[in-house]
């Protein structure tokens, strides 16, 4: 059986385009008013950490894979998170609706009293509780689809 993957990118939703529109604009200013005050080193900083920014948030994507021997996660370009979960470590398997605001704190990598959530965007999740008695939420734009494959896998 083919496994299931989905790659999710943080620049994908309108909202975080936004977000991006309006530190470049904000950025942008900084950089005009010192520029016409003289070029100083806070410009030559402020556009190397704007071009920073845009380019991490553009290559942000997290990357989700369930096969028959578990499910793996991997957070790019950072691979701040790169993680394979066997089956055995696993007690249950549900695709949720969550709060990101209200759960987790917000959307990204976030640990809070619920566990630990990798959720680009959305508010649909695939929430894994292992047996060790920690969970982790791994945000989906797929609820349906991913349903299906882990039904098909536990038959």
């Amino acid at each position: 059986m083919n496994p299931f993957t989905e790659t999710q990118r943080l620049f994908d939703s309108t909202f975080n385009k936004i977000i991006v529109l309006l530190v470049t604009i904000l950025l942008g200013k900084i950089i005009y008013n010192n520029i016409t005050e003289g070029f100083k080193i806070i410009s030559l900083v402020s556009i190397t950490i704007l071009f920073i920014s845009i380019c991490l948030f553009i290559l942000f994507k997290v990357k989700t894979e369930i096969s028959e021997e578990g499910i793996q996660i991997k957070i790019i370009p950072f691979n701040v998170y790169n993680k394979k979960i066997n089956w055995s470590e696993i007690k249950k398997v549900n695709v949720i609706e969550y709060s990101a605001m209200k759960e987790y704190g917000g959307w990204g990598y976030r640990r809070s009293k619920n566990g630990i959530a990798i959720n680009p965007s959305g508010n649909k999740g695939i929430k894994i509780f292992f047996k060790n008695g920690t969970n982790l939420l791994i945000g989906t734009r797929q609820p349906d689809e991913v349903n299906l494959f882990l039904k098909s896998i536990k038959k």
